[in-house]
């Protein structure tokens, strides 16, 4: 019996740990994103500014726009 609840606690703080590792990964993912809509606006913005300055891209520039 004792052998049973010792066992029935180890899969409880298994279970426990999996919620845990699930939240954090929904945070990181929640976080990543974010991230790249953040470097998405900031891709866009410098873009509209080059426009805005009626100047042309950097050579660098061009290929990633192109791509």
């Amino acid at each position: 019996m004792s052998n049973e609840n010792t066992l029935g606690v180890e899969i409880e703080r298994i279970r426990e740990r999996l919620r845990a590792m699930r939240t954090e990964r929904e945070t990181a993912m929640h976080h990543l994103a974010e991230s790249r809509e953040h470097a998405e606006t900031q891709r866009q913005v410098r873009a509209d500014a080059e426009l805005t300055a009626g100047g042309a891209p950097a050579p660098r520039d061009a290929r990633r726009l192109s791509a």
